[in-house]
């Protein structure tokens, strides 16, 4: 079953790139932002 869904997956990358290059690159970015501001609440 789940090998099926990393083909799902893999295919969809495949034919919406642009799509997922969006989503990829914003969820990298929230993760980062997410991150730096949680250091930065406990560090200081």
């Amino acid at each position: 079953m789940l090998p099926n869904y990393f083909k799902t997956a893999l295919r969809n990358l495949v034919n919406n790139r642009t799509d997922s290059l969006t989503n990829i690159v914003g969820l990298a970015i929230g993760l980062a932002a997410g991150r730096q501001e949680c250091w930065r609440c406990l560090s200081g």
